[in-house]
């Protein structure tokens, strides 16, 4: 974050490489503020601490949603094994292990444990800078086809075997 201010030939830059809070825009509002009339006039604190509040909510349209009381049951764990193509993001390779399916993609690469809900969709949490605790991701199989639901915000999250 930065501010310039040219009447007073002043600047700022705040720099933070933590969880988007509104720390650094704080800083910056307050130096402004002093620069400009001598005194802190506003909360700026709490200003962006409420604007950046919904930051750390966690992602996924099945968070606080209970599981169906009586879901469908899944196909055979072997018919969602194999390897799921995207340009964008990759391959994705589903595996069983131990009666579990998990998915795999990107350079690391990541492993997520697929839980089932309901029929041919299975979930599945995980915590980064992007995905805040809680997060959870449908993860949807359609015929030769894998959506993940965290990756799918542009349309861009289905995977084809």
């Amino acid at each position: 974050n930065f501010v310039i201010i040219p009447s007073a030939d002043v600047a700022i830059v705040a720099l933070s490489n933590a969880t988007p809070a509104g720390i650094p825009e704080t800083l910056t509002a307050e130096f402004a503020d002093l620069v400009q009339f001598g005194e802190v006039r506003e909360d700026w604190r709490k200003l962006y601490g409420d604007a950046f509040a919904g930051m750390s909510d966690p992602e996924g349209a099945l968070v606080g949603k209970s599981p169906p009381a009586d879901p469908a049951p899944a196909q055979p764990l072997s018919a969602y094994v194999g390897t799921y193509r995207n340009d964008y993001w990759g391959p994705a390779t589903v595996a069983e292990k131990d009666g579990r399916l998990t998915v795999t993609l990107g350079p690391r690469p990541d492993t997520f444990e697929l839980t089932h809900r309901d029929g041919d969709v299975f979930t599945f949490g995980f915590q980064t800078e992007n995905a805040p605790p809680g997060t959870i991701s449908a993860a949807t199989f359609k015929g030769d086809a894998l959506t993940l639901e965290y990756f799918d915000d542009d349309k861009m999250g289905t995977f084809t075997k």
